[in-house]
């Protein structure tokens, strides 16, 4: 898992716009974004999902 504060901490060091990032750790950071964003998909239908069970469970 990537420590965001601790790679903020050391970008915020680095002199420039520009960064030099290892291809490795490109498709690490790159990884963690996908899990993240699949981890708020879920989050998104199971409260859809819990909602349409509760309207359906008061309209029956």
């Amino acid at each position: 898992m990537i420590d965001v504060a601790q790679y903020k901490t050391e970008i915020s060091r680095i002199p420039g716009d520009i960064l030099v990032v290892p291809r490795s750790q490109m498709t690490e950071l790159l990884a963690e974004v996908e899990a993240g964003q699949a981890a708020k998909r879920t989050l998104r239908r199971i409260s859809t999902i819990a909602n349409l069970s509760a309207t359906t469970a008061i309209a029956a």
